[in-house]
């Protein structure tokens, strides 16, 4: 009998149909919300490695922020998404050596609150907020949210893309 989460609510199945399954490994409450009942959390490698051998399929992280954490973003809090986000800022490192095309995909995901209206947006289209210049020539809306301008996360995002420059396609 093993976990699986139904919008933060945990149920407990068997591996009966353990082949519907798949298993992410990690010990973080945050994900769970953007889990459907297709998936099982494993708390360590070993049991990780248990359900797959018994034929649950295994999703790295990078997959399943991809395919299930991104497209889910706006319709979390959006506090619950930032923490999700500072998370995988944390882990990105190995990310990208699971995945190299992760950070081209980063790049142009829209997951980035932007300062005003908090819409979604991707770092290559927001400006970086510590250029005095671009702040004095920009709306706030080109900017991320304030959450984000915290240092170890702005080195993540100039990695993708965020605009330290005008171009002249932004001036006209």
């Amino acid at each position: 009998i093993f976990r699986r989460y139904k919008q933060s609510i945990v149920e407990y199945v068997s591996m009966c149909d353990a082949n519907e399954w798949y298993v992410i490994e990690g010990n973080t409450s945050s994900v769970q919300v953007f889990m459907t009942p297709r998936f099982l959390l494993a708390s360590t490698k070993a049991e990780a490695i248990f359900l797959i051998s018994l034929g649950a399929k295994s999703m790295s992280k990078t997959v399943f922020f991809k395919n299930v954490i991104v497209p889910q973003l706006s319709e979390v809090n959006p506090d619950v998404a930032d923490r999700v986000i500072q998370e995988m800022f944390l882990q990105f490192p190995s990310s990208y050596v699971e995945d190299r095309n992760f950070v081209e995909y980063l790049s142009n995901a829209k997951f980035i609150r932007s300062h005003e209206s908090k819409k979604l947006q991707s770092p290559k289209d927001l400006y970086d907020p510590e250029i005095p210049t671009m702040l004095s020539l920009m709306g706030p809306d080109s900017f991320p949210d304030e959450f984000y301008c915290q240092q170890h996360i702005l080195i993540y995002l100039r990695q993708l893309g965020l605009q330290s420059i005008l171009s002249w396609k932004t001036v006209l």
